[in-house]
């Protein structure tokens, strides 16, 4: 799946919305919002203490490490994030969606709840980001949910200063059931096969197991001893050693609980080290677009064929019914796509408009289209990165109906654009990814130039799983095994389970056989 907006067209905006639009951009983030240009610079400032604060938590070693800015869109409410996730009817308060060029996060600048903000969610969803940006490795998923909770409540409760460690008393239902979930389950592995049949921990569990472990002065140390074990190939019943008796532990949690005394900290925030803060105001393409860009994914993708291999009348009637849903998806789709060309046509001027219309019409593999979009963004701004690796993609999409030797001289003259979009935007996944991907085109296997590219772009967005799975194979068929193991743990041990995860489990326990650590 390709997901592309261009640097020009980042934060883009719907119709409805008549405000004025800014973005910020810091040494981590681009921010965009409607509301007013000083609320703006402070929510960034406040961002950039919160990226602090987790380097700080987590000991990350940042240096020399290759910036993908998160892009994060400031909406007026919940009401605006629901409709822009796809679900008037969900009770999601915001979003964070992972993409092949740098990930996004959808929030409201007010919920009206005091307690579940927007910027609680907004913390929490970044916590998984960093974790797997600058500290990827095996976590037992409870874990990647707890530090996330523990890391949501940071605040700014006085000048100079933000917290870390405050009481989740968003997960307060949960938490007053009490330790519900076993300590020695969630420690030695098993809550996996309890997963897989529906039934685990809790958010409120995740978070007082991690807090626990996190302040206990008594228990200093042992969580790193037991991440270190994993990490390196012990089961995690093993691991669990490193705390000693279980049942022990599991009397202590739950003292901690039932005495609701949290422990905190305050972390000392350095006047002026948010690092520089740029506004400016959208364009009038950019700000029309914005909806375009958050719901790119949602508006370019179709319903699937369900697997139906009977012919019995249930089965024909959920076939009729897919092609209902798919009938209207194509429409759909026809039209958003005939509102952004109503865009360009307005302002034919501006790349941010063509742009879009190239990333949209390679996504959804209309080639030739996606080429003319290119070349018109390409005659306003020849040195854009994205303009090039959409009219590279569109070559290659093309020439796959060609003869090999014609197709293998078009794609070749594909991947130079893309080098030249990499020379330009270096830090720009997409070129990369598709650069690798080329080879394949070819019918020939990444060459060492493609197989680095793959491994800087999974470095680069290490958020997205199918990279991920394609660089840890590229490792195994070259023997590469301890550098596939490293790779595949983070999504092996990931929360969300998913193909992607369970795929990534299976070739870790093939891995770990064939290194004899399983």
């Amino acid at each position: 799946m390709r997901i592309v907006f261009g640097l020009a067209m980042l934060l883009t905006a719907s119709p409805v919305y008549s405000a004025v639009w800014r973005e910020a951009e810091t040494t981590h983030f681009r921010i965009v919002s409607s509301g007013d240009e000083k609320n703006l610079q402070k929510f960034a400032e406040r961002l950039e203490h919160f990226h602090t604060l987790l380097r700080l938590a987590t000991g990350a070693n940042e240096a020399n490490k290759p910036v993908v800015k998160v892009r994060v869109y400031l909406v007026p409410s919940v009401g605006d994030v629901k409709r822009l996730y796809g679900n008037l009817n969900s009770d999601v308060a915001g979003f964070y969606s992972p993409r092949e060029d740098g990930a996004i996060a959808v929030v409201p600048r007010n919920t009206g709840d005091g307690i579940f903000t927007g910027q609680l969610v907004l913390f929490h969803e970044y916590a998984h980001h960093y974790m797997l940006q600058y500290t990827p490795a095996a976590y037992p998923s409870w874990y990647v949910e707890g530090f996330a909770e523990i890391a949501s409540t940071a605040s700014f409760e006085r000048k100079g200063a933000i917290t870390f460690g405050k009481a989740a008393t968003h997960r307060q239902y949960e938490v007053d059931a009490g330790m519900g979930y076993p300590v020695a389950k969630m420690l030695d592995g098993s809550y996996i096969k309890d997963r897989a049949k529906g039934r685990g921990w809790s958010y409120g569990d995740a978070w007082v197991l991690s807090h626990y472990l996190t302040f206990s002065d008594s228990r200093r140390g042992q969580f790193r001893t037991y991440l270190n074990a994993i990490n390196n190939g012990r089961k995690m019943g093993d691991a669990a050693q490193a705390f000693g008796d279980l049942a022990t532990l599991q009397r202590e949690v739950g003292a901690y609980l039932t005495e609701r005394s949290f422990p905190y900290r305050a972390v000392p925030i350095a006047e002026g080290s948010a690092g520089p803060i740029n506004t400016r105001v959208l364009g009038e393409a950019e700000s029309a677009l914005i909806d375009a860009a958050i719901e790119f994914e949602r508006r370019t993708d179709l319903p699937e064929m369900p697997d139906e291999d009977s012919e019995s009348a249930d089965s024909k009637s959920k076939k009729d019914d897919f092609e209902k849903r798919l009938a209207k998806a194509k429409q759909d789709r026809t039209n958003w796509i005939a509102q952004i060309e109503a865009v360009a046509a307005r302002y034919p001027n501006d790349p941010a408009s063509w742009l879009m219309i190239s990333d949209i019409r390679c996504e959804i593999e209309e080639f030739g289209a996606c080429a003319t979009a290119a070349e018109r963004a390409l005659a306003l701004n020849p040195n854009s990165s994205r303009a090039l690796t959409s009219k590279a993609e569109a070559m290659i999409g093309l020439a796959a109906d060609l003869q090999l030797d014609q197709r293998k001289v078009r794609i070749q003259a594909a991947q130079e654009l893309l080098l030249k979009a990499n020379s330009l935007s270096p830090n720009d996944p997409l070129a990369l990814l598709l650069f690798y991907g080329s080879f394949g085109k070819m019918g020939q296997p990444a060459n060492p130039e493609g197989l680095a590219a793959l491994l800087t772009a999974v470095q680069l967005v290490p958020q997205l799983p199918a990279p991920r799975l394609l660089l840890a194979q590229e490792f195994i068929q070259r023997g590469r095994l301890r550098d596939a193991r490293i790779i595949l743990r983070p999504l092996a041990y990931s929360p969300h389970e998913n193909a992607a995860s369970m795929r990534a489990r299976a070739l870790l326990e093939q891995v770990e056989s064939m290194l004899g650590t399983g």
